[in-house]
């Protein structure tokens, strides 16, 4: 299971170049991409977009796209756009072992 590690910031000086790591597990099709935002300091509207892009990609090439966020900076404006509802998100790892299970 490809874990990409996500800490600082995330706003236009930087998405494109974490969009395109994310993508890159997508890439050979796993069945599952994880993004770990606990240690992400600020979420811009650029990364709730990177988000979004992501998730819609790995939708359509058939990998599940999980967020694990475990704090209000990230979560917030996640829950503000809606995005909550649309990426499976998840606080921490322990609750992802279904997901890793041949």
């Amino acid at each position: 299971m490809p874990v990409v590690v996500i800490g600082g910031e995330i706003d236009t000086s930087n998405d494109a170049e974490i969009s395109r790591v994310i993508g890159a597990q997508l890439e050979p099709r796993m069945p599952l991409v994880v993004v770990d935002l606990r240690k992400v300091r600020f979420l811009g509207s650029a990364g709730v977009r990177l988000l979004l892009e992501n998730h819609l990609l790995a939708r359509s090439v058939g990998t599940t796209f999980i967020v694990v966020a475990d704090h209000r900076v990230v979560l917030r404006p996640l829950e503000i756009t809606g995005l909550d509802h649309i990426v499976e998100l998840h606080s921490g790892f322990p609750e992802l072992v279904d997901h890793s299970s041949p």
